[in-house]
């Protein structure tokens, strides 16, 4: 008997079972699918950033062309005559206004709104995100006439 028990002890020390192994892989293999995910996720989300980022700067951009043409002209012409060429001219397909590459499918959008007092101006960039969803950026000012 106490052979037996010997021999017993001997194979239990000796490794991990079959049961055991496949249990520590499938523990493994679901902690580096999970670990994949955030990683894919976090890569995703830069991507959005620098794109927001780079429409934002398109934006810009197009505010700062616009303030320097209202800066060579009188307010009543560039209210009756330059502005409604900026917002007829709005919706060009792939216009890079910035230093940089231009967004997929990016549309650039300027409207205004003018009152008596002052104009205001809202430019939106929209253009296909990585998941193949429309995505957008406004930027608004106001342009008070001096």
């Amino acid at each position: 008997m106490e052979r037996t028990l010997k021999r017993e002890r001997n194979y239990r020390e000796g490794g991990f079972t079959l049961v055991e192994v496949m249990f520590a892989v499938v523990i493994l293999v679901g902690a580096l699918l999970m670990a994949a995910k955030a990683l894919s996720s976090a890569y995703e989300t830069v991507n959005l950033q620098a794109d927001r980022h780079e429409a934002m700067r398109h934006c810009q951009a197009t505010l700062g062309l616009i303030r320097a043409e209202r800066a060579q002209t009188t307010p009543d012409l560039f209210k009756n005559q330059r502005l409604p060429v900026w917002t007829a001219a709005a919706g060009v397909q792939g216009t890079v206004l910035a230093a940089g590459a231009a967004l997929p499918n990016e549309k650039i959008v300027v409207t205004s709104a003018a009152q008596n007092g002052p104009t205001a101006i809202t430019v939106t960039v929209t253009w296909m995100g990585i998941n193949r969803r429309p995505l957008q950026v406004r930027l608004s000012t106001l342009l008070i006439d001096q």
